[in-house]
């Protein structure tokens, strides 16, 4: 499968056919599945960016003698461009110092993203992080900022949202439970999110990290910077410290693209919380105001965000990309006897990317199972496959729960199916859709 025992080729040594050979040979061994739980085919996340850095360091030589050499020339360039693009940015994964997957050391990231992702002042002082530190506190905290937007007009007002969450822990691994506070600043919006306890957890554990996404708005879009950070003390009584992962030895933080597509993402959560009259969090009733509905509406107006020294475009197409398929392939691939009427309005909500494109492209890896899903997320579902299966996307639709369910298995099979190591990834790998 690999060459890489043999001479790394010199410029000019490989016509673009040849190159197109060996590029084949390397997609089924990076994309080759495994077995998961479920015995159902899954990617290996760490997998795969062991072998693009065995791939990378096959080219690697060539490279350093010509940047260019797999982008100039239009033959060798729609054979190879996609296909290296992903390998450089999937390798990364596995570099020691890049867990957040981008072209520089997440310590440079932290350089590039800090003065963006810096807590306001009330959520950095001493008396918020103490208040924020055990439950029993988080109502005092949440009156600090209450008594804060009572000073200000409403645009600059925060937004406070305690929550529990559908689908993946906090950084540190100890909740589901998040106080999301959005604040509105000049030009930028910044949303931190403290990891909390759940009013369910009957022996609540240490629970330490704050994730920060800051959103600063551009000509036609916006630009993000994303950072968690771990709530510590140097001593039992000393003060609480926010450290950023990025200059952890050991990043808890992996790479931040790979869920956020948009950068922000949308607020679904299992239940919303208020504080009763003693302070403590109990669910909100239904039929009361909701501000996850509120703060969605916030997230749809930045457009397409500019993640800086992230590569986004190296993940590939986005999920839904409108390839053609009959009713036999939608009955195969679903694995359920649709109608006539299912099957048309299956493959009528396949068109993913007619949307998403424009902000959000669902692309590698999550348009595809892999190993993260059954070790990381609640439900064992990703993202994607569960806002499709839970009816939150496509927006408005009304499927049944069996056209929701057939819909993601004819998306991923049509984005990457492991079987016939064939689909829309595989395409764009390949340089058929320069898009």
């Amino acid at each position: 499968m690999f060459a890489c025992g043999a001479a790394w080729p010199k410029a000019g040594d490989w016509t673009a056919a040849e190159w197109a050979t060996w590029r084949d040979g390397q997609i089924a061994y990076i994309l080759e599945p495994t077995k998961g739980p479920d015995r159902r085919p899954q990617l290996v996340r760490s997998q795969v960016a062991l072998r693009c850095e065995e791939a990378h360091r096959f080219i690697r030589p060539l490279l350093a003698k010509d940047p260019g050499y797999f982008r100039d020339g239009a033959e060798r360039q729609a054979e190879m461009s996609n296909f290296v693009s992903f390998v450089e940015a999937q390798r990364l994964a596995g570099v020691k110092g890049h867990s957040l997957g981008m072209q520089v050391s997440d310590a440079e990231y932290w350089s590039y993203a800090a003065s963006a992702v810096k807590l306001p002042e009330l959520l950095a002082s001493q008396a918020f992080l103490e208040a924020m530190s055990h439950p029993d506190g988080y109502g005092e905290a949440v009156a600090m900022i209450e008594a804060r937007n009572a000073s200000v007009a409403d645009a600059r007002k925060w937004t406070v949202l305690p929550f529990k969450g559908k689908f993946i822990k906090s950084v540190d691994r100890s909740t589901y439970g998040r106080l999301l506070v959005v604040v509105p600043e000049d030009g930028r919006d910044v949303w931190v999110s403290f990891a909390i306890a759940t009013p369910d957890m009957k022996k609540p554990p240490e629970v330490r990290s704050v994730s920060v996404v800051a959103i600063e708005r551009t000509d036609g879009g916006s630009r993000a910077y994303l950072m968690d950070f771990l709530r510590t003390r140097r001593t039992s009584r000393g003060p609480i410290e926010l450290m950023p992962t990025a200059l952890l030895p050991d990043n808890p933080s992996k790479n931040c693209y790979d869920c956020h597509k948009a950068a922000v993402l949308p607020v679904h959560p299992e239940s919303e919380y208020v504080f009763d009259s003693s302070g403590a969090l109990v669910e909100r009733q239904a039929g009361s105001a909701s501000v996850a509905a509120q703060v969605n509406a916030r997230i749809r107006a930045y457009g397409k965000a500019d993640f800086g020294p992230q590569d986004s475009s190296a993940y590939g197409p986005s999920l839904g990309s409108g390839r053609e398929h009959g009713a036999a392939w939608v009955r195969q691939m679903a694995g359920t006897r649709l109608s006539d009427a299912s099957v048309a309005r299956v493959v009528e909500a396949m068109a993913c990317a007619k949307c998403h494109d424009a902000f959000a492209p669902l692309n590698f890896p999550e348009a595809v199972r892999t190993d993260r899903e059954t070790k990381s997320m609640r439900g064992k579902r990703g993202l994607a496959q569960a806002f499709v299966e839970d009816g939150l996307m496509p927006p408005g639709n009304s499927l049944t729960p069996e056209e929701r369910r057939a819909l993601w298995q004819c998306l991923t099979a049509d984005y990457f199916d492991p079987a016939a190591r064939d689909g829309a990834l595989v395409e764009w790998l390949r340089g058929k859709d320069e898009g």
